[in-house]
Order: C-alpha cells, then sequence, then structure tokens
C-alpha cells in the first residue's frame, strides 16, 4: 500500500504543480506583437499626460530648497565625473553632453523641457552645474574661461557662478635626450632637457 500511496501522491503533487504553472502562465501579461506595438504610445501618453501634471504640481507645490534635493537625485549628485576636451566632445550642443549623451540619458523624459517645462527645466540644469564635477585634463586645448562663460544652454546662465567642483589635471613633459647628446651641434643650438614631474590638483569652490 504504500508503494501505491507513493506512487499516486506523485502523480497528484505532478497534477498540482502543471494546473499552478497553467495559472502563472494565464496571469502573465502579454508580450505579443500588439503589445510591443502600442508600448511606445502608452508610455508617450504616460508623458504627456501623468508626468506633466506631477512636475507641474512640484514646481508650483515644493519650495526651492525641496526642488533642489529632487533635481540632484536627477542628475545623480555630486559623484559624477565630467571630462571634457574639444577633441572629444562637442561642447557648443548642450545635448551632446557626456551627461546625456548616452542612449539611457536620452530617453529621460526629465531633459525634456516640453514634458518638465522650462522653469523646471532652468532649475534643473542649474542643479546640474552645482553637482557635477568637472574634470579638466591636461590635454584640454579648449578656452577655459570661454567654457565656464558662455551659456550652452541658452537659458541666461553664467556656468561659472554655479559651477562648485573642478578638477584640473596638469603635466609638464619635456624630451629626454642622453648626456652625450645634449651638447650643442652648432652656434645658437639649444641641448634639450627632460623630466616627468605630473601635477594633479583640486580646485573646490
Amino acid at each position: 500500500m504504500d508503494w501505491l500511496k507513493t506512487e499516486y501522491g506523485s502523480r497528484l503533487e505532478r497534477q498540482v504543480e502543471s494546473a499552478r504553472k497553467q495559472v502563472l502562465k494565464s496571469q502573465k501579461p502579454d508580450h505579443s506583437a500588439d503589445y510591443n506595438k502600442n508600448r511606445p504610445q502608452a508610455v508617450s501618453n504616460f508623458r504627456d499626460t501623468w508626468l506633466k501634471a506631477m512636475c507641474s504640481q512640484l514646481y508650483y507645490t515644493l519650495p526651492r530648497e525641496l526642488r533642489d534635493m529632487v533635481y540632484r537625485y536627477f542628475v545623480h549628485g555630486q559623484r559624477r565625473l565630467m571630462t571634457y576636451s574639444y577633441d572629444q566632445h562637442d561642447i557648443d550642443e548642450p545635448g551632446r553632453l557626456k551627461l546625456l549623451n548616452s542612449p539611457f540619458h536620452k530617453q529621460m523624459a526629465y531633459w525634456d523641457k516640453e514634458v518638465v517645462g522650462i522653469h523646471m527645466f532652468h532649475e534643473m540644469v542649474e542643479a546640474w552645474y552645482k553637482c557635477a564635477v568637472f574634470k579638466f585634463e591636461f590635454m584640454f586645448d579648449g578656452d577655459m574661461y570661454d567654457y565656464i562663460g558662455r551659456d550652452r544652454w541658452a537659458l541666461g546662465i553664467v556656468p561659472a557662478t554655479l559651477i562648485k567642483q573642478v578638477t584640473i589635471m596638469l603635466s609638464f613633459n619635456y624630451d629626454v635626450e642622453p648626456c652625450s647628446a645634449a651638447q650643442p651641434s652648432s652656434p645658437g643650438s639649444t641641448a634639450r632637457r627632460h623630466m616627468h614631474p605630473t601635477d594633479s590638483r583640486r580646485l573646490d569652490r
């Protein structure tokens, strides 16, 4: 009798497990072609209705101090390190700044002026300048004063009044030649000297 109980018990367990899987399968969301086709439109509707209303309520309800706390969350706080040089990034176009240049950030609705509104967008840009750590490497061949002084967002913002953290990498390199080759070969020629000190300074305002 024990073997009979064991056999029927195992069969019953298999039937229960099969029924459980069928129930779970029926409860799963529809990932059919129609679902995937309509998903972008659903996301767009969400942006244009609920998200716009939420941003408007946030801006007109919370004081600036609390809004800045929300903005700092969106712009990733003070740990993000921004590296800029003219040969790597086109910093004349805000949309191509490193922070906003990844496919992930391009999809973020909170960087869309049409969604968050021009006033909230203005404050978020200010928070972005205040929170980011800007790193200028020694190969940076652009005019730093132009970078921190020009309003590339076209919002009437002077970056120098907002930027709080800057890291500047300085490097001093000279050519090396053996002492035997360091003798002037002709009048007027100059022996070249070499040293490799690299200085890294962090300037925090």
